[in-house]
């Protein structure tokens, strides 16, 4: 939630971008997302995200995307059922998914340095990560060719881009209804937010999927590093 907040600040403080955040992962009033020019999903996958919750919350985002809205999947979200690996991959282009991508999941240090040229990496910087990832994602034949990857990660090669399409972590998806999509399946830990490179990609990449058109050297997205901890919420202990 602490992130969902952050990056919330840095959109409203950019003064013409209007946010609201659902905390329990589906908004009571669904014409919220009718509303959206994109929604982002930056919670838990393997079926427990909420718009997986019903198959009317299903159809529903089926339906928005079909009209061509954004759709950016963070972290753990990019991590489908079985039961929707076909929908994901028209959703976002790839997903993981286990049966496929068992391994490719988990936390390990590594440097970003090689991004390609695309309108996402515009000002991104190189950082190092002890982060959080899923790769070994699956593409369809029919939706890899328009997803374009933008950020490698995994235990053999770190953040080095040799190793392929195993190794993405982070797309952009140019769907065939004229919408577009954005996955990155990093920022697990709170303080990943830090890193001016990831934050800079995550930004950019959820304005371009809402058709926004990013300038030169990036969206601003600088924020108070000293002062990380106020966007955590208040939890009992467990």
């Amino acid at each position: 939630m602490a992130g969902a907040v952050l990056l919330a600040e840095i959109f409203e403080n950019m003064g013409n971008v209007q946010t609201s955040i659902s905390h329990k992962e589906w908004p009571k009033n669904e014409q919220l997302l009718r509303d959206a020019d994109v929604i982002v999903i930056y919670s838990n996958g393997d079926g427990k995200q909420g718009f997986l919750a019903s198959e009317s919350r299903v159809k529903l985002i089926d339906k928005l995307i079909e009209q061509g809205k954004g759709f950016v999947n963070l972290h753990a979200s990019v991590s489908y059922p079985k039961k929707y690996v076909e929908i994901g991959q028209k959703w976002i282009g790839g997903v993981w998914v286990d049966y496929h991508s068992k391994i490719g999941r988990g936390h390990w240090k590594s440097e970003h340095k090689q991004f390609p040229k695309h309108e996402i990496t515009e000002g991104v910087t190189p950082w190092k990560a002890d982060d959080g990832w899923c790769h070994k994602i699956l593409f369809s034949k029919e939706t890899r060719p328009q997803a374009t990857p933008l950020l490698w990660s995994s235990r053999t090669h770190k953040g080095n881009p040799k190793g392929g399409d195993d190794d993405v972590v982070a797309w952009s998806f140019e769907r065939k209804d004229g919408g577009r999509s954005f996955s990155c399946s990093g920022a697990h830990g709170h303080w990943e937010w830090a890193n001016d490179g990831l934050r800079q990609m995550i930004v950019n990449g959820i304005l371009w999927t809402a058709k926004k058109k990013v300038p030169v050297g990036g969206f601003n997205c600088v924020i108070d590093k000293e002062n990380m901890n106020r966007y955590f919420d208040t939890r009992k202990k467990k």
